[in-house]
């Protein structure tokens, strides 16, 4: 007997281990009966109260792998007790572990944004990586937008918005972490993308018979849209705003909104992020003796490489710009509006062309440059860049000039674009 219990102990002890943890673990509940899963969250302001809406999934055993989402919302005169609220009428522990996206409304723009992330982070156990957008309408809307776009199409807003750090002219996808490292930077200049809702009555149909008819989803050069299935008879659907992701964003300072660029804009900021490398650029009024007779030219970027250099000399803050822009010629559109037909054979990107695209790249950085100037907004991180790598030069600039807070005032861009053809 010893020596049978000297030679199978281990199990022994694993098997009396195991029965005596099995009714616990049998007869204890599903983790989704206690917490809500939240995949989206909302927050707008009406008058002096919080409106906070959540996009949670409640999932069911022999449905299917993709569960509808529903939207629970609350409100309250702070975000704690909006949370309460909604923890009570969900009858679950609200957390949001899995949260994907939180929707900004314009209403927020008076508010110190920063104590809302600062509290859900502390509170929730929301994650860095989760995305930060906001509207221009209710956020609540766009978040049932977006949760009856994936319950249609399994398609994400996200997705759908075209947001990606590697285009250019595309608005960057910030997510919580990004606007937690851009507040705590020297500049303490944040941004968010900023997404325009409107209403789209078009999709709203009344169906012709009794089986009903179906509207689908569109998404179009960063618009999209979204509408529900009519029902038979005369029934409306009911009508879905239209998103449309323009290339704005949201420019916050230590928090608070303090301006909004237009895609003219803000498209500078894009040559000088590292990921961006592909894009499109439209030229117009390009003439030569060959191919182009005033003609708008669309450019395909497949590829770009920028490489900045900074140095203070002659008591200027100065960036030496230089990219390299590898790309081919896409799309060529006469004085007519016709679109000519191009040869696979013929390299349209000429002397002339190059010059014209040099120009519209530097233009659009210097455009953000200026617009940065006269509103002392360091988009750039000029502040950071100096100060990291150049800080006791730096410190003697700061010291020398008037004012340490207009150091904007002494940066210069040297631009140099380099156009090749993409093979």
């Amino acid at each position: 007997m010893k020596k049978f219990l000297a030679n199978y102990s281990y199990p022994i002890i694993f098997v009396f281990i195991l029965l005596l943890l099995l009714p616990s673990t049998i007869g204890k509940p599903a983790l989704t009966n206690t917490r809500a899963i939240i995949t989206g969250m909302s927050i707008d302001k009406i008058e002096n109260e919080y409106s906070i809406a959540l996009q949670l999934i409640t999932p069911q055993s022999n449905i299917s792998n993709n569960e509808d989402l529903e939207i629970v919302d609350d409100k309250g005169e702070t975000i704690f007790e909006c949370f309460n609220n909604l923890s009570i009428k969900l009858g679950k522990v609200v957390g949001l572990e899995h949260a994907n996206i939180i929707i900004l409304s314009d209403s927020l723009q008076n508010e110190d944004i920063m104590n809302l992330f600062d509290y859900l982070y502390r509170n929730t156990k929301i994650t860095l990586s989760t995305i930060l957008i906001q509207t221009d309408k209710s956020a609540q809307s766009l978040l049932e937008a977006s949760a009856e776009l994936n319950n249609n199409s399994s398609s994400s807003l996200q997705n759908n918005l075209g947001f990606s750090n590697k285009i250019i002219e595309s608005s960057k996808a910030t997510t919580l972490g990004d606007f937690y490292n851009d507040y705590f930077s020297f500049s303490k200049i944040s941004t968010l993308p900023f997404i325009k809702t409107s209403s789209n009555e078009a999709n709203s149909s009344t169906s012709e018979s009794s089986s009903g008819k179906n509207s689908s989803s569109t998404s179009t050069d960063g618009a999209s849209s979204s509408s529900q299935q009519n029902s038979s008879g005369d029934t409306k659907s009911p009508v879905q705003p239209l998103v449309q992701n323009n290339g704005e964003i949201s420019i916050y300072k230590e928090g608070r909104l303090v301006d909004r660029f237009t895609k003219d804009i803000s498209v500078g900021l894009g040559w000088l992020q590292e990921d961006a490398t592909i894009g499109v650029i439209k030229v117009e009024n390009v003439t030569d003796n060959k191919y182009f007779d005033n003609s708008t030219v669309v450019v395909q970027i497949e590829h770009s490489k920028t490489k900045v250099k900074s140095k203070i000399k002659d008591n200027k803050l100065i960036y030496d710009i230089n990219i390299n822009i590898y790309c081919i010629v896409s799309e060529v559109i006469d004085t007519f509006q016709n679109n000519k037909i191009l040869q696979n054979s013929q390299n349209y990107l000429n002397y002339e062309l190059k010059e014209k695209i040099k120009d519209k790249v530097i233009n659009d950085i210097n455009a953000t440059l200026l617009v940065s100037k006269e509103k002392k907004l360091d988009v750039f991180k000029i502040f950071d860049t100096f100060y990291k790598y150049h800080k006791n030069e730096f410190k003697i600039f700061l010291s020398k000039i008037d004012n340490s807070e207009n150091y904007l005032e002494y940066v210069e861009f040297n631009i140099n674009p380099n156009i090749y053809a993409y093979k």
